[in-house]
């Protein structure tokens, strides 16, 4: 499957959102919050961080979710 990415880090969010093995789903979120960690280390501008907030958000949701 073809993604749309507007930023690198999509390339492994993404995947992560998508995944449907809790299991699998687990360690995709796991990854993807790394890449997002990793890409605030470098200046952002505010569309990137505004997009960056909400895939943070989203990746908790999820994550909540999971393991309730």
């Amino acid at each position: 499957m073809k993604l749309w990415v507007r930023y690198r880090w999509q390339t492994v969010y993404l995947p992560a959102v998508i995944e449907t093995n809790p299991t699998i789903a687990e360690v995709k979120i796991f990854e993807a919050t790394y890449a997002l960690e990793r890409r605030r280390l470098y200046p952002l501008d505010a569309a990137e961080e505004k997009a960056l907030g909400a895939a943070e958000a989203t990746l908790r949701t999820i994550r909540e979710a999971l393991w309730r």
